[in-house]
């Protein structure tokens, strides 16, 4: 399972998106979540830019969430400012059925002004801004979400600077920050996230230093790093994350040298290592070292 979660980032799909999709059939969603409660500011800031909220009843179902069972009422619990797709009417099929043009949209548009009355959305749990124009004065209303536990930044414009407000966050599990401007000196804060199992730094400047600080974080088990500063020295604080299942590097100055610290990492099922100077005969012998673990270079699985 986490093996498809990375695969699904690697292809830009976002969790949110997965859930839009199988609670709408098909990704059309017509709904209002507005209701005459006390979210409906809130809930009207974020369907005016064209994202979807969602309350507990709309994610009922075979793929309900865990949490749900925690939660009192119906209270809006997801909210999606990324909804990348708009649908079009086209030709009718063979069938008779009128045809679905799928296309992306451009979500710069979304600032951070769409964040401004969330702390009317107290008993959120899962939040995207995937690739969207909000930056770090947006992440300041994160804080009065305690009960996050999915943030998705992807293509944000969030750096360091905003990582300091998810400091509130003591149960957030599941963080991507990919194609952001963080850096090694957001990590320190990023670190102070305790529940954190799933993290995304693909596209990212975080090199051997940010890895370090990485290392001391208890319970993550799904880590993909991207960065043309990632050398052997921070695979060496990799090593250290022995809680890892899932590992993806798209680190270009990272050579066979890393294999032995690599081989460290006996818990992983699925190792991705594109992009790096990794030779296939040292891909073999990690491949060897852990007989239950899918090794890759590139989409090349290594036997």
């Amino acid at each position: 399972m986490s093996a498809r979660k990375l695969l699904l980032g690697a292809l830009g799909i976002s969790f949110f998106s997965v859930i839009g999709l199988i609670s709408t059939g098909c990704g059309l969603w017509s709904g209002s979540a507005v209701n005459g409660g006390p979210e409906d500011p809130a809930i009207r800031d974020v369907e005016q830019v064209g994202g979807v909220c969602r309350r507990v009843s709309d994610l009922k179902g075979e793929y309900a969430p865990d949490y749900l069972s925690k939660v009192d009422g119906d209270p809006v619990v997801s909210v999606d400012l990324f909804n990348s797709t708009v649908v079009t009417i086209g030709a009718p099929h063979l069938d008779g059925k009128p045809g679905l043009d799928i296309a992306p949209r451009s979500r710069d548009h979304v600032t951070d002004a769409a964040l401004a009355k969330f702390h009317l959305l107290p008993e959120l749990r899962e939040l995207s801004l995937r690739d969207t124009g909000v930056t770090d004065a947006g992440l300041k209303q994160l804080p009065a979400l305690r009960k996050l536990t999915r943030l998705d930044l992807l293509k944000t414009r969030v750096t360091d600077v905003g990582l300091k407000e998810l400091s509130a966050l003591k149960d957030l599990w599941e963080l991507n920050l990919g194609a952001t401007g963080v850096t090694d000196v957001g990590m320190k804060d990023v670190a102070k996230l305790r529940s954190l199992t799933q993290l995304d730094l693909s596209y990212t400047s975080v090199g051997d230093a940010g890895l370090a600080e990485l290392a001391t974080l208890p319970q993550l088990d799904t880590l993909r790093a991207g960065s043309a500063t990632i050398t052997d020295a921070g695979i060496v604080h990799l090593s250290r994350l022995t809680t890892l299942t899932d590992l993806e590097l798209h680190a270009p100055l990272v050579t066979d040298a890393a294999v032995k610290d690599l081989a460290k990492l006996t818990r992983l099922h699925f190792l991705s290592l594109n992009e790096t100077k990794i030779t296939v005969q040292a891909a073999k012998e990690l491949s060897r070292a852990f007989p239950n673990c899918g090794v890759y270079l590139g989409s090349t699985h290594v036997k």
